[in-house]
Formats: structure tokens, C-alpha cells, sequence
């Protein structure tokens, strides 16, 4: 579930809630959450950082095995659509 949203001009931070721990996501301003959504988020393994939940510091080697075992770039999959493209360039 959705806690919050950062806005950040080209760029939304997501903070989320999964059971009992937390997940912070970047999305594309274009995606229209609110807090209180349900939503469901996909990633490619190698797009994931780490980072240890006491220090905040980011856990650089679990982050190179994560990304190397994701193997070759796949097509990336959304669950969450994008506008057309019309409606993202705003009026002329």
C-alpha cells in the first residue's frame, strides 16, 4: 500500500508499506498515485539498490549479484499505464 508521494518535477517517490517492511520506488511523474493506493510494482533485478535498514548505507555487493544474476535486459513490464502521448506534451 501506498504511504506516501514525494513529488519531485520529473520524478515521484513512492513510499510503500509490504507487510512489514517498507519499499521506496522513483516513477515517472506521469503515474498518478495517491496515498492509500494499492498498487502493484515490477522491476528488472538489476534496476534494484540495496541498502541496510540500520545504517542506510548501500549494500554494494548485494547489489552487483542482484543485477548479475538478472541476466541479459529484458523488455521492461508496467502494470501501471502511461498516458498517451497527446495527453503527456499538454496543449500547444
Amino acid at each position: 500500500m501506498v504511504e506516501a508521494v514525494e513529488y519531485l518535477g520529473a520524478d515521484n517517490m513512492i513510499d510503500c508499506r509490504i507487510g512489514t517492511e517498507r519499499l521506496t520506488a522513483r516513477l515517472p511523474h506521469h503515474f498518478k498515485i495517491t496515498p492509500g493506493e494499492t498498487i502493484r510494482l515490477t522491476w528488472a533485478p538489476g534496476a534494484a539498490h540495496l541498502f541496510n535498514a540500520l545504517t542506510e548505507e548501500r549494500l554494494e555487493e548485494a547489489s552487483r549479484l542482484l543485477a548479475r544474476s538478472a541476466g541479459p535486459p529484458r523488455d521492461e513490464t508496467r502494470e501501471l499505464s502511461a498516458p498517451p502521448a497527446s495527453a503527456a506534451q499538454g496543449p500547444r
